[in-house]
């Protein structure tokens, strides 16, 4: 019958799905250029991956750079990309698995609240990755969001002056 509708091949992923796929795969590609060097090491990257990843950190023009992190998502999609998104994740939301570095990343949190401006000035200095405009409006925001309602705990505002302080590469404590 020619109004027979031909059955759906359940083993391959829909059209929506290989998108999504892809934008996870980019986006991965995105946390692994924003990772410090250190951060790179434990993820067992193969070499050609490790090499298109420092060269992307090195480009500071947006096409060029943009090129660069299609590229490291090419080389993503040619291997099983699991284990990287599980170490990242395992790194970055689980606090319980580096207790010293969490401990570090809260000490930095409150020295950073109750810094003056020539300290904030400072901190900047010594780590090039964080924009000394962005670091003094998330302050303000969390400072604001506390004096405005003490009853409030200024979760949201400090939870992302935490995340953008990730960028901080820090020692852990005694290491």
């Amino acid at each position: 019958m020619p109004d027979e509708i031909p059955e759906r091949d359940d083993t391959q992923p829909s059209k929506s799905q290989r998108k999504r796929d892809a934008q996870a795969v980019h986006g991965l590609g995105v946390r692994l250029v924003a990772l410090p060097e250190r951060g790179l090491k434990p993820l067992g990257l193969d070499s050609d991956l490790l090499l298109a990843v420092r060269a992307a950190r090195d480009m500071r023009a947006g096409g060029a750079r943009k090129r660069q992190i299609q590229y490291i998502g090419r080389l993503l999609r040619q291997i099983d990309c699991t284990p990287i998104f599980e170490a990242l994740d395992g790194t970055s939301l689980k606090p319980a698995a580096n207790p010293n570095m969490q401990a570090a990343r809260e000490a930095l949190l409150e020295r950073v609240l109750n810094a003056d401006e020539k300290a904030i000035f400072a901190l900047c200095a010594e780590h090039r990755t964080l924009d000394h405009g962005r670091l003094r409006q998330l302050i303000r925001q969390a400072k604001r969001v506390t004096a405005a309602d003490e009853n409030s705990t200024a979760e949201p505002a400090r939870a992302a002056l935490a995340r953008y302080l990730v960028k901080v590469d820090l020692e852990p404590p005694g290491g």
